[in-house]
């Protein structure tokens, strides 16, 4: 969601706090996610066991793929001459 707040624009051109709504969905996410994954008791109810850190390093491996990706179609559309403005 992050890379898709500007279609001209990088990721790290963009403002996190700037869309205050995105951002902090974005965080109360990610918590919720740690503590369903970590939290005795979260865990007895969603049934999760807690990830190792080799677990981590693949989630953001793959995560990181799909930013990349979709930064490189954003540099392949800003340079291409067929696009230009």
């Amino acid at each position: 969601a992050l890379s898709f707040r500007s279609i001209n624009h990088p990721i790290w051109q963009t403002n996190f706090w700037s869309n205050r709504l995105i951002a902090w969905s974005f965080v109360i996410s990610i918590l919720l996610q740690v503590a369903v994954v970590y939290l005795p008791p979260l865990q007895k109810i969603f049934e999760t066991t807690a990830l190792a850190a080799t677990d981590w390093l693949v989630i953001a491996i793959v995560t990181l793929v799909g930013v990349f990706l979709l930064e490189l179609r954003k540099l392949l559309f800003h340079l291409s001459p067929k696009f230009a403005r």
